[in-house]
């Protein structure tokens, strides 16, 4: 009957078969008996013949039949490989026999995408001399990552002094900095063995942070400023809203209040009267 070989990250689960995106499938059929018995593979959901023997006959030359022959045992097999796979390739195959009456046997193939994100991305503002977590979760695997790379711009940083990475879970990967410093902003790269890349962009910021939604309520408990000059800063909030990335830092004194939006890294004053 056809079964499925371990190849290019392949689980076999009965007659059902979980393969990554855009790796390459080999479905088999070991048989014993005549040399001269050969096989056919079509694919039902549109029945196209995919392959005759040895002979390719899709117009998708992706679909290749591989002939082995195992004399020790006296066997062979007779394989269709799918290089590339994509998303539409997932379905029922058939493969039949060339025997007297002929045999049939089907299997569902079914091809994932991997899916990869660093949470909180795909910007984080940390503050000097700060601790600085990294969380790269991994989604829809067929198999646990042979490794999971990290990379600080073109650098990869698995093994660099004062960084821990942890790679002890099939479905995440930590990268932990306890100590930020200027030199830890960046680019940083996730990119697990069996799963697309994935990069965030790390800002260190000099000074204390406060964030966008706290602003407001600081200002009303904390510096007793009136309603209506909140409301009044939270339209200028808005006009900065395209290049706020994290927060806004407030100086407040002598009945002018500073505000002052983080854009891209960079402190930008606007003084307004009270």
């Amino acid at each position: 009957m056809c079964t499925l070989h371990l190849v290019a990250k392949i689980r076999e689960m009965g007659s059902s078969h979980h393969l990554s995106y855009r790796k390459a499938a080999a479905i088999a059929t070991p048989l014993a008996g005549s040399p001269r018995t050969k096989i056919t593979w079509m694919r039902i959901s549109d029945l196209e013949l995919l392959t005759v023997g040895e002979r390719t006959e899709s117009a998708d030359k992706r679909f290749r039949a591989i002939h082995t022959r195992h004399f020790q045992v006296q066997a062979q097999e007779w394989a269709l490989e799918i290089r590339a796979t994509r998303k539409n390739d997932s379905g029922t195959y058939e493969c039949q026999l060339s025997s007297h009456p002929p045999i049939t046997f089907r299997v569902h193939l079914k091809v994932i995408r991997a899916d990869t994100e660093i949470q909180g991305g795909p910007d984080i503002h940390v503050q000097l001399g700060s601790s600085l977590r990294l969380s790269c979760v991994m989604r829809n695997l067929t198999s646990p990552p042979k490794y999971v790379f990290w990379y600080r711009g073109e650098q990869m940083i698995n093994h660099e002094k004062g960084l821990h990475v942890n790679n002890s879970l099939m479905n995440e990967s930590v990268l932990f900095i306890p100590d930020i410093r200027e030199g830890s902003a960046g680019n940083y790269t996730c990119h697990p063995s069996n799963a697309p890349p994935v990069s965030i962009v790390v800002h260190v910021i000099e000074g204390t942070l406060i964030t966008f939604f706290s602003r407001e309520q600081i200002m009303f408990e904390t510096l007793n400023t009136p309603a209506m000059y909140v409301a009044v800063q939270a339209v200028l909030s808005l006009y900065y809203a395209s290049g706020i990335t994290t927060g806004i830092l407030l100086d407040s004194g002598d009945g002018v209040c500073q505000t002052v939006p983080i854009y891209e890294g960079n402190v930008t004053p606007l003084t307004v009267s009270a």
